[in-house]
């Protein structure tokens, strides 16, 4: 089959959609639309059972494709949904103003004082003025902490500040996501986290509400940090420190609005699209509503199944899984510990082809006759040696669950695209070459 990598370098002029919100381990938009472009006829039906951040979906759509998304995270089924079946932004603007319109008003009085010295510490950043700033934030949150309106984060105290800065944080003085947010800014989220519902604006806004959590500048609403993953609340304590930060006063419901305008600024999707939560291993029992309404098998299947020991997505993302967690007590199990034991990177090499064994014979099951599967498969390093591991997916995996082999495509990733470029030296198993396992379903057997 004439297939290569020539998707590389088209990632100009992609849609404001795929940088909704920031994914571990995704992969660029130009690969699932290089194989939507090639491999289907508008109105086939085009599958990702690890959606991620619903890349595959989203450019199948685009295309006048039915893109569907298959994932067990929850944040991913979210981003995945929000984006194939997106409202108008005139409706989504408006349910912005009716939230805001519906919100609690704080004290202005302290959070007046906080903007003042907030304009001064931008002027002339002394310690004094920080230091203002920094009683202003604890008094706030013991303010804001018995406010029964609202189901904020708990919050005992701050005992772990001395002269010498913060040390000995754990969650007994408080939850940790007090950290990374002004106490209003935290506010206002513990309220949408609960106003939220499940209208099409509301899915969309809570999916652009991930993706502005945490970053460097506006519109994202936290300290300055990385938005691609959730940092720890010991390091961010030291590096706040270390650096003299505060913490910046953002209200969610502007920032909300200036994301969104940027967001629609792209083309409207030419078809809409599905999104499921579910085990990729049952990918006959998830997608059976959704394939029996559209009356038709998937004819292509795109995707990057889980990397052998390498991404923690529910420790990498807890900050955006809280604003998901619908859990009221610290008592409960969290949902990044749920997603962590749910999505198990622990894998040895025999228990991963046994997961991926049994996928592909799930997403056989679901595949037309004749259709086409791509996936992208990371070579890894063990013992100081390189795995080929599509290879192993194929001779372990993909062969027996019955597929004939197309070809392997070599796709060099630049350190700048690798996710775990973030680690440097100690970034774990993952390397520099992804390989494309093309697979067809056949016609006969």
């Amino acid at each position: 089959m004439d297939l290569t990598n020539e998707w590389k370098g088209r990632e100009i002029g992609d849609h404001p959609f795929h940088s909704m919100c920031s994914y571990m381990a995704m992969f660029p938009p130009g690969i699932p639309r290089y194989f939507v472009e090639h491999l289907t006829d508008p109105g086939d039906v085009v599958l990702d059972p690890f959606s991620g951040r619903g890349t595959t979906p989203l450019e199948a759509c685009l295309q006048g494709r039915v893109g569907v998304g298959n994932d067990l995270n929850p944040m991913a089924h979210v981003l995945t949904k929000a984006k194939v079946d997106p409202p108008g932004l005139e409706d989504t603007l408006r349910r912005v103003s009716q939230l805001e319109d519906l919100y609690p008003q704080p004290p202005q009085e302290p959070l007046e004082e906080y903007r003042r010295l907030e304009k001064e510490w931008e002027k002339d950043p002394r310690q004094e003025t920080r230091q203002r700033m920094l009683d202003a934030s604890r008094f706030l949150r013991g303010a804001y902490s018995g406010d029964t309106t609202l189901k904020l984060p708990y919050y005992q105290d701050e005992g772990y500040y001395h002269a010498s800065g913060p040390s000995g944080y754990t969650r007994e003085h408080h939850h940790p996501i007090w950290i990374f947010f002004h106490p209003e800014t935290l506010r206002q989220l513990a309220y949408l986290k609960g106003a939220l519902g499940h209208s099409r604006e509301d899915c969309f806004i809570r999916a652009v509400t991930l993706g502005i959590m945490h970053g460097h500048r506006r519109p994202y609403l936290s300290l300055p940090m990385p938005n691609t993953f959730s940092m720890s609340p010991r390091y961010v304590l030291k590096y706040c420190e270390e650096r003299h930060l505060v913490l910046p006063l953002r209200d969610v419901f502007q920032c909300l609005r200036q994301r969104l305008e940027r967001l629609f600024e792209g083309p409207p999707l030419a078809a809409r699209g599905y999104s499921v939560q579910g085990d990729a291993r049952r990918l006959g029992e998830n997608l059976d509503a959704t394939l029996n309404s559209l009356g038709r098998s998937v004819r292509l299947v795109v995707t990057s199944p889980p990397y052998l020991k390498v991404i923690k997505y529910g420790l990498y993302n807890w900050i955006r899984l809280w604003f998901l967690d619908d859990t009221t007590s610290e008592s409960n199990r969290r949902l990044d510990q749920m997603v962590d034991s749910l999505l198990d990177d622990g894998h040895r090499l025999e228990d991963y082809l046994i997961f991926m064994r049994e996928t592909m014979e799930s997403v056989r099951r679901v595949l037309a006759k004749g259709g086409m599967a791509a996936f992208v498969i990371g070579d890894v390093e063990k013992a100081g040696s390189r795995i080929v591991l599509a290879e192993h997916v194929w001779e372990e995996c993909a062969r027996p669950a019955g597929f004939e082999k197309a070809c392997t495509i070599v796709d060099s990733v630049s350190d700048g695209r690798k996710v775990t470029k973030i680690w440097g030296s100690t970034r774990g198993r993952a390397t520099r070459v992804d390989r494309v396992l093309v697979l067809r379903n056949p016609v006969t057997g």
